[in-house]
């Protein structure tokens, strides 16, 4: 499990009047498959789910999913600022799940860890 930060690039844009933002890049996400059991079992958390394009030079994009299936923070979509700092602070909560979970599975590693006989 790595300790990087998700880094989520942004362009501020106006949209018929409306302050919205689109999603330019994501980078240091993890996977479904590399995020521990109890953080994808609790609430809230979120996944990159890699997405390629159909485009001749089949381009991959990391889009972000959140616990749900209902949000998703999709590179090159726009959203109204409202909703983007409402998924936002989902993402930022469950960062810190991810944070606090990492550490106490240190914790374990530190302990657990090792060597051990039975003789029967």
């Amino acid at each position: 499990m790595g300790t990087k930060s998700l880094v989520i690039k942004t362009q501020q844009v106006v949209v018929r009047g409306i302050v919205s933002r689109k999603i330019l890049s994501t980078k240091n996400g993890i996977s479904h498959t590399g995020l521990p059991f109890e953080y994808i079992q609790g609430h809230p958390w979120f996944e990159i789910m890699a997405t390629t394009s159909v485009s001749a030079t089949q381009e991959t994009y990391n889009d972000i999913r959140i616990e749900d299936g209902q949000h998703y923070l999709e590179i090159n979509k726009i959203y109204p600022e409202d909703k983007f700092q409402e998924m936002l602070k989902i993402i930022k909560k469950a960062g810190q799940r991810l944070t606090d979970i990492n550490k106490e599975i240190k914790k374990k590693q530190k302990t657990w860890n090792k060597e051990e006989s039975f003789v029967i």
